[in-house]
């Protein structure tokens, strides 16, 4: 009974960096000698095609169809062979780093085109894609195994792609084919071999801390590398998340334009430019408030507090314009100075932040001091009454001894 001519499709599923998809057909016989013969299967024709969204694999997502012919290109005329039952042969697809195969793969496997030849289609965990193909038993006799028709599967881009598509085909054993293998070379890939620029790059902020967060778009898994107007790298290795999103945050100092690049799979992107300074630092709010002075203590020192902006300095200068307290506004702006005894008013107080100080407040005067209180008691004894302008001092007069 001879071989029917058959038409056989090899559609492609998931894979990570080299995926593999294995085309196996399996004939049995009724005999049992041994293989023999040239078989006309083989790998000709083999093409790469990207479809959507662009014409261009460059562009990751995009979907595309690798193609080949079943046949070594001599027709099915030309073959006779014999097999032993349960033999198998192979069609072996590999990926280059940046293609995988569709999701869909095998359900999407048109299995009445093997209509004499019942076959099957999986994909393992290693996203190897398997296709097995079972002859009726007592297929025996010359024939040819598939004739001149075309397989296909599709696959997608997830980056980069790096390396060549190879197609190989491994005959039954015994048997010979004159087209065992064919391939395309990375250069024959559209878009292989490069990666986008980055995209919608924007900054936020600045923070607190006076600096900028660069936010943008870029391929999924490539990182991004930042650099200065002088090709300094200032930020490095920031990875493009799932969604296609990455952010950073910037130094406090730089020079710009920033020249951005994503690079992935060993290839790397085409700089982009973004023009962009430092942000000016903030100084004060305003100036500082002078809520009171106290004092002088038991030592002659005054308290001076106040509110400002946290983070501030606040200097306290006297009269002559001689720095004499310092003290930093604390996180609920407030601050307090401890004042020398003797200083000399009216005092001038500032708030420094970032480099730059704010308008001076001007505090006039310092409590009077209190007078020791055996002082305050001697004065008040010698004190006359002041009556109409006129003072009146009274004086004790001494006791004397009695006389005898």
């Amino acid at each position: 009974m001879g071989i029917r001519p058959t038409r056989r499709k090899l559609l492609g599923a998931g894979a990570a960096t080299l995926a593999t998809a294995a085309l196996t057909f399996g004939v049995a016989t009724s005999a049992s000698a041994a293989n023999v013969g040239s078989i006309n299967a083989g790998v000709t024709a083999l093409s790469i095609t990207p479809q959507a969204p662009a014409q261009s694999f460059a562009t990751p997502g995009t979907t595309g169809v690798v193609s080949f012919n079943n046949g070594d290109g001599r027709g099915p005329s030309l073959s006779n062979f014999h097999l032993d039952p349960g033999q198998t042969s192979y069609y072996t697809v590999t990926l280059p780093t940046g293609l995988k195969f569709a999701a869909n793969a095998c359900a999407a496997y048109p299995k009445y085109d093997w209509q004499y030849f019942p076959a099957t289609c999986q994909v393992t965990s290693d996203q190897t894609l398997i296709q097995t193909v079972n002859a009726p038993i007592g297929a025996d006799g010359p024939g040819f195994v598939p004739g001149n028709y075309a397989s296909s599967f599709s696959v997608v881009s997830t980056g980069p792609i790096v390396g060549n598509v190879t197609v190989t085909f491994t005959p039954f054993a015994g048997t010979t084919t004159a087209a065992p293998s064919a391939s395309i070379s990375q250069a024959s890939i559209p878009g292989a071999g490069t990666i986008q620029q980055v995209s919608n790059v924007g900054k936020t902020g600045p923070n607190g801390s006076n600096r900028y967060t660069l936010i943008g778009k870029g391929v999924a898994g490539a990182y991004v590398t930042i650099k200065d107007a002088a090709g300094n790298p200032i930020v490095t290795n920031v990875l493009v998340d799932g969604t296609g999103a990455w952010s950073t945050l910037l130094p406090a100092t730089f020079t710009g334009p920033l020249s951005i690049t994503q690079a992935m799979n060993g290839v790397t992107s085409t700089p982009y430019s973004y023009a962009i300074s430092p942000a000016t630092p903030a100084g004060p709010k305003g100036p500082v408030v002078i809520s009171g002075v106290t004092g002088p203590d038991g030592t002659g020192q005054y308290t001076m507090t106040g509110t400002g902006d946290a983070g501030a300095l606040v200097t306290v200068k006297d009269a002559d314009g001689n720095p004499v307290g310092t003290n930093t506004v604390g996180a609920d702006n407030t601050w307090s100075i401890t004042l020398p005894a003797n200083v000399k008013a009216p005092l001038t107080v500032i708030q420094t932040l970032n480099g730059i100080d704010s308008p001076p407040t001007t505090w006039a005067t310092l409590p009077l001091p209190i007078m020791n209180p055996g002082i305050a008691l001697g004065a008040l004894a010698l004190a006359g009454a002041a009556i109409g302008g006129t003072v009146l001092v009274r004086r004790r007069q001494a006791a004397t001894a009695p006389v005898a």
